[in-house]
């Protein structure tokens, strides 16, 4: 579960709020707790992410991936580079 979380989290912050501007707010803290979570709320996780990714990849064209990744990182990357 844990993994699961981290990986839906850096998701939804990397793309979503910095591609997509979905403004989600990542709890990365809340991501590596091992308290034990239903597989039920994973997977309405992943399913949401998935909806999220699609639409996020959907509206991306070559100029907006040739563009500097928009959000702060520790490397310079365009928007191609860093995906």
């Amino acid at each position: 579960g844990v993994l699961a979380q981290h990986l839906t989290g850096n998701l939804n912050h990397f793309v979503g709020k910095g591609l997509g501007n979905t403004g989600f707010e990542r709890d990365r803290e809340r991501e590596f707790k091992n308290k034990p979570i239903p597989k039920e709320d994973l997977i309405s996780d992943i399913e949401d992410l998935k909806h999220t990714l699609s639409a996020v990849f959907d509206d991306l064209d070559d100029e907006d991936l040739e563009n500097d990744y928009p959000m702060e990182v520790p490397f310079e990357a365009t928007t191609r580079g860093f995906l």
